[in-house]
């Protein structure tokens, strides 16, 4: 994470002092992928769930406006899947694994200047299908099967590296969090439980 806070202020300090160059709006594609560290699930049941961390993907594809005042305005459309594998619940071991499928809209803001890194910051608002599956306890009898559609938003910021005029590598945080999914037990009984993720992404992008 030093690394990585060390990149975003050095991102930063290059935006603020080379001034920027003007450019035509253009469509992009971009793909990315990562680590993902799940908060623990401790809302609607007695104790905490806990999980391993896990992997991400997505895809994108959006629009860049023209720079506006030394930064570029981006909208774009996201799909991505988290995944994470139940860990712990009341000192027990669990198997199962917890997932969300996000349809997502983000907009992000790029600080342009003429060096090859432009970092960024980005919001977004959509839906998430969230999932666990088989998630069980051994010896507690808790056992979760059973999804649920709800809202979701996520925050970022990254930077991103012009390998070419079209094509750039990505190097990102996301803050993922969506609505309390209610999902039933084994007993038929209905949790509201929350879901937060935060995550380590690398992409490319793609503009055309």
């Amino acid at each position: 994470m030093r690394i990585f806070g060390g990149l975003m202020a050095f991102c930063f300090a290059l935006s603020l002092a080379l001034p920027a160059q003007a450019q035509e709006g253009s469509f992009y594609l971009g793909l990315q992928g990562g680590g993902t560290y799940q908060r623990d699930i401790h809302e609607g049941i007695p104790s905490k769930i806990k999980a391993d961390p896990g992997l991400a993907v997505g895809a994108v594809a959006g629009y860049t406006f023209k720079n506006i005042d030394r930064a570029n305005i981006r909208v774009e459309a996201e799909v991505a899947q988290r995944y994470n594998a139940a860990d712990e619940y009341q000192n027990y071991n669990m198997d199962g694994d917890i997932t969300s499928a996000a349809l997502m809209v983000n907009g992000a803001v790029d600080f342009v200047n003429r060096s090859r890194f432009t970092p960024y910051l980005l919001v977004g608002l959509g839906v998430a299908y969230i999932s666990f599956n088989d998630v069980e306890a051994d010896g507690v009898g808790l056992e979760i099967d059973d999804e649920d559609v709800v809202l979701a938003y996520q925050f970022g910021l990254g930077c991103a590296f012009k390998m070419t005029e079209r094509l750039n590598i990505d190097l990102g945080y996301r803050y993922f969090a969506t609505g309390d999914p209610k999902l039933r037990d084994n007993t038929g009984t209905d949790h509201r439980l929350n879901y937060e993720n935060q995550a380590l992404m690398v992409g490319v992008r793609f503009s055309f």
